[in-house]
């Protein structure tokens, strides 16, 4: 029974974690569509479009936690591969520490500029600009929003 319930363990934590994500993606999507149509309805109507959400960027020290996260479960596969005499967990050990020190090595890598804010979009405009006419300035046309 304990066998059982020991490889259940990591098998549930890799469901819940494959899940978790997934719901991640589900929500981003969602909300990426309602923006989308909300963008659209807009341009339908003619009203003025909402201004497009600022990229916030990422975590400059993202990969740094992360690092330093996998090297302790390294260092802790480690301890306890020494502690238990069994070779076994020194396979645990090495990925961890290979994860952790490539994280650092990217972390090290990558300008911080990478995780800087963006600068917003320019809106979109319902006006247009034509060519100017003999004798005239440019001449301004207000575009109608399309008709269903």
């Amino acid at each position: 029974m304990e066998a059982i319930v020991g490889m259940m363990i990591p098998i549930i934590g890799i469901i819940g974690g494959l899940l978790l994500a997934y719901a991640a993606q589900v929500k981003d999507h969602r909300r990426r569509q309602m923006m989308h149509e909300e963008r659209m309805r807009a341009l339908e109507l003619g009203i003025e479009l909402p201004p497009w959400p600022e990229d916030e960027g990422g975590d400059p020290y993202g990969n740094l936690k992360a690092a330093v996260v996998l090297m302790f479960l390294g260092g802790a596969f480690l301890l306890s591969a020494g502690v238990e005499q069994d070779d076994g967990l020194l396979v645990p050990t090495f990925i961890f520490f290979g994860l952790g020190l490539s994280f650092l090595l990217i972390h090290l890598m990558v300008p911080k500029a990478a995780f800087r804010k963006k600068s917003p979009q320019e809106p979109m405009s319902f006006v247009r600009r034509d060519m100017p006419q003999s004798g005239s300035s440019t001449a301004i046309t207000t575009l109608e929003p399309p008709t269903h």
